[in-house]
C-alpha cells in the first residue's frame, strides 16, 4: 500500500515540474526589455537635414516566445515641451531598415535605432537643457504602446553651438558605468 501511494506522489510530482516546466519554456510570453542606452547621439541626419536620435541598445525577451515589434519612437521633453520620433530605422550587422516588423526572442537583438521626427511635425532644433527620453514600443497584436526605458540627458550650449553652423557636428553620449552617467563629447564628421 505505501509502494503505491509513494508512486502516485511521485508522478504527480513529475506531472508538476513537466507542467511547470512547459509553462516556462513553451507558453509563457515574458516581457519585452531594453537595456540602457550606451552609445546616444544628437546628430544631423544630413548637412543642413532633419534632427535625429539614435541610440545603441539591446532589445530581448524575458520569454522564449518572444515579441514581435511593430513600432518604436521616442518621446523627447525639453522644457515641458513634448516632441515624438516615431520615424526609426534600425541598423542591424551593417544594414539599415526603415522599421516595421522586428523579431525579438529571449536572445536578444543588438542595434542602432535611428528616430527622427515625422515628416509633418513642426520644427524641432537641438536647443542647450536637459532632454528626458522614454522609448516606446508597439508590438504586434497589441493596442497600445509600452514603455521600454527613460533616461535623461544634458546639452549644453557649448554643445549647441558647436552643432549649428553648419549642422554637421553631432554630440555623442557615451555611458560610463562606473560614473553612473552619460559622458558627452562633441564630434565632428570625417574629411574624407
Amino acid at each position: 500500500m505505501s509502494l503505491s501511494v509513494a508512486s502516485i506522489l511521485i508522478s504527480i510530482a513529475a506531472l508538476v515540474v513537466s507542467a511547470l516546466t512547459a509553462w516556462f519554456t513553451l507558453f509563457r510570453r515574458g516581457h519585452l526589455r531594453m537595456t540602457r542606452p550606451g552609445f546616444v547621439g544628437f546628430v544631423w541626419d544630413a548637412p543642413g537635414g532633419e534632427p535625429k536620435i539614435f541610440l545603441r541598445s539591446f532589445l530581448y525577451a524575458t520569454g522564449k516566445r518572444g515579441y514581435v515589434v511593430e513600432a518604436l519612437y521616442l518621446n523627447v521633453m525639453r522644457e515641458h515641451v513634448e516632441h515624438i520620433f516615431s520615424f526609426w530605422t534600425v541598423r542591424q550587422e551593417g544594414r539599415m531598415a526603415i522599421g516595421g516588423g522586428l523579431k525579438v526572442g529571449e536572445d536578444g537583438v543588438p542595434a542602432d535605432f535611428h528616430f527622427l521626427p515625422p515628416k509633418d511635425a513642426h520644427d524641432f532644433a537641438f536647443s542647450a537643457g536637459r532632454y528626458d527620453i522614454a522609448v516606446y514600443v508597439g508590438i504586434a497584436g497589441r493596442t497600445s504602446p509600452a514603455l521600454l526605458y527613460k533616461f535623461s540627458l544634458n546639452l549644453s550650449e557649448e554643445q549647441v553651438d558647436a552643432m549649428r553652423p553648419n549642422m554637421v557636428n553631432s554630440i555623442f553620449f557615451n555611458w560610463q558605468p562606473e560614473r553612473g552617467s552619460y559622458h558627452s563629447y562633441i564630434a565632428e564628421p570625417p574629411t574624407l
